[in-house]
């Protein structure tokens, strides 16, 4: 058994490419259990994934996750969502969705999803 403290894991986050998203998978697999942090007014832009959910759970800050569907190329923004420390919320496949930091400290969460989700199964909305 490995046994991983995500509270020492923090400080190996590793900037995503394509987002002000930082993220670090703990476990990797299926589902893979990933760490994830967002400063302050950043923001991770609008996407969705084609395969499988995402079970996120806010461990601290506040922030707006908002959810809409893609139609004719565009997305119809259906619902949003503020999220406080503690709060566990899904999103299923196809789901267009954007996540803000609106606190004034970093917006630290995890999440299990599909261990595509963070290269080949990602399609970000311009």
């Amino acid at each position: 058994m490995n046994v991983i403290n995500i509270n020492n894991c923090f400080n190996s986050l590793q900037q995503d490419e394509q987002s002000d998203i930082q993220t670090l998978p703990i476990v990797e697999g299926e589902p893979s259990f990933i760490l994830a942090a967002l400063k302050p007014e950043r923001k991770l832009g609008a996407h969705y994934h084609t395969k499988g959910q995402e079970i996120y759970h806010v461990l601290e800050g506040q922030g707006v996750m908002e959810i809409g569907v893609l139609e004719d190329g565009l997305v119809k923004w259906e619902e949003s969502c503020v999220l406080n420390a503690g709060d566990v919320f899904t999103v299923l496949p196809n789901m267009v969705h954007r996540l803000a930091n609106t606190g004034k400290a970093s917006l630290k969460l995890v999440f299990l999803t599909s261990p595509t989700h963070l290269n080949e199964d990602r399609f970000f909305i311009h």
